[in-house]
């Protein structure tokens, strides 16, 4: 996935290009008063043929130069509020004043009314929108077509929830994918590997059991998000509990988890190495070596510089660490998937890691 940005006449574009399919993922944003009134997001498109529906929004299939593409809008521009980091918040409604149409072979989104808002605040509209190269039509009769397996409602908990391909759009802002819980000090949402890592279970399983190829592009698309967010230093920052920007284990190792499954189905060195990246980020900031030498894995990175509540200094572990067992039992899980892609593993130090982590867990469950 190549991504570029461009800002024209106060609109501020992500295209997302995805060259082995010929599909773009674009997110278009600008805030209120502050843009023109119009932009054309494609020209000389001619449409064929239009199916829109509440669930999918609406998808043209139409050609350009004589190539055919499908152009899916799958939601009216919004409305939201963001915090301090720019994170989007919970709430969002329709845009106020802004549709978007079809004239004279221009799609074009377009303020038709100026709406003053209470208080005079101006927010943030966002709008996504997908174009894929479509000469046989698969594209549209995949967003038209629906399967009863595609039409099921999928729920992990209180942060994951599928009802359609659509449902993406809930978790996919702006061009990061974002857990539906908002910050406690913040108000805004945070971005989420955890949200990322279920949305590439949840599509891989749709894709092999319809075999429509669509899947495959918004589920690069959820990786790439993330891969883009990955730190210089391997790190993730969440800030969802802390005013801190600290670091969840749970939600990395699920990013790095999605990393090793792109891996395997595409082959891709492009995964492996954000695999190795955002392992080596946990080595070296959600470890804990314990007295006998082995390794526990931390629940975030507040536990490496403060204390637990319980002060018992059992198996001689630092004082922050809580000794959680489903962190750690998920770190061993991506440890091993990862040294079994990595054909570097027996010079990797995610190897040992695993080593010395199932020591740990052994001598932990011994004491039980």
């Amino acid at each position: 996935m190549k991504r570029k940005r461009e800002s024209i006449d106060g609109f501020e574009l992500i295209r997302d290009e995805h060259p082995a399919s010929r599909a773009e993922v674009c997110f278009l944003r600008w805030s209120e008063g502050r843009s023109a009134n119009s932009l054309a997001l494609m020209t000389d498109f001619q449409v064929h043929e239009t199916a829109t529906d509440g669930t999918i929004g609406t998808v043209h299939h139409g050609s350009v130069d004589g190539s055919a593409w499908t152009l899916w809008l799958p939601r009216d521009p919004e409305r939201y509020t963001l915090d301090e980091y720019g994170r989007p918040g919970p709430d969002r409604a329709p845009a106020p004043g802004w549709s978007v149409g079809i004239e004279s072979g221009k799609v074009r989104v377009s303020s038709v009314a100026r709406v003053d808002q209470p208080g005079g605040h101006a927010g943030q509209l966002l709008f996504p929108f997908v174009r894929l190269a479509d000469p046989e039509g698969a594209h549209f009769r995949a967003l038209t077509e629906w399967s009863e397996a595609e039409r099921r409602t999928y729920r992990v908990s209180e942060w994951f929830e599928a009802s359609s391909l659509a449902s993406i759009w809930d978790y996919l802002i702006d061009g990061d994918v974002y857990d539906p819980r908002a910050s406690d000090t913040t108000g805004g949402r945070f971005k989420c590997q955890q949200c990322a890592c279920a949305w590439g279970y949840y599509l891989e399983s749709l894709g092999r059991s319809t075999g429509k190829g669509l899947y495959a592009v918004i589920r690069d698309e959820v990786a790439g998000s993330i891969l883009l967010d990955l730190d210089q230093d391997g790190g993730w920052y969440h800030g969802s509990w802390w005013e801190t920007m600290e670091t969840h284990a749970r939600f990395h190792l699920d990013g790095v988890d999605l990393f090793i499954s792109q891996h395997e189905l595409s082959g891709g060195e492009v995964w492996l190495e954000g695999a190795r990246r955002g392992m080596g980020y946990v080595l070296a900031h959600l470890t804990d070596t314990l007295d006998d030498g082995s390794l526990w894995f931390l629940h975030d990175t507040m536990e490496a510089h403060q204390d637990h509540r319980v002060e018992t200094r059992w198996f001689g572990r630092s004082p922050g660490n809580s000794l959680c067992l489903n962190t750690h039992l998920q770190a061993l899980k991506v440890a091993y998937r990862l040294q079994k892609v990595d054909p570097d593993a027996d010079k990797a130090a995610h190897r040992d890691a695993y080593r010395q982590g199932m020591d740990a867990l052994r001598r932990v469950l011994e004491h039980q």
